[in-house]
């Protein structure tokens, strides 16, 4: 297993195969929802105090998402400041948005950066995975763009 240096978390080579094996193990015909979750500040943190600094909050963030997401096997490591969660409890939409609303909660808060202390905001996007895609990038794409129009409201 390919493992993130800094979070401790899969990284997106593994992603593809632990979707496609939900959809698999399923009746095949319900989609998997995948979250990107988005933390805000982390480039400014690095700006300020250097990738160090954001690579230790990254792996603070990724210690309270397993905490939350009671499991290691559905969270993956995207890039600093971003993850993905695969929802494999989420029936449908409806509750795949309110489980990444519950995440969203339990993620925001008061980090330690350096020696100080900062807030972050984070914000989730929603795609489903219905088996039919090879590569991340369209799932991708379509996380961040749900991510940003649920921004813009």
């Amino acid at each position: 297993m390919v493992l993130d240096s800094f979070s401790g978390l899969p990284d997106r080579d593994i992603l593809m195969g632990r979707l496609r094996q939900l959809v698999d193990s399923g009746d095949g015909s319900s989609p998997v929802p995948v979250l990107l979750l988005a933390v805000d500040r982390v480039q400014d943190i690095a700006a300020q105090y250097g990738v160090s600094a954001a690579q230790q909050l990254n792996g603070q963030l990724a210690a309270r998402l397993l905490r939350v997401i009671q499991g290691e096997g559905n969270v993956f490591y995207w890039a600093l400041g971003r993850f993905l969660v695969v929802l494999s409890a989420a029936a449908d939409v409806t509750h795949a948005r309110r489980d990444g609303e519950a995440i969203r909660a339990q993620l925001c808060g008061t980090y330690v950066v350096e020696t100080q202390f900062k807030r972050v905001e984070v914000h989730f996007g929603l795609a489903m995975y219905d088996g039919t895609e090879t590569e991340i990038e369209p799932l991708l794409a379509r996380a961040t763009e749900d991510l940003e129009a649920r921004r813009g409201r």
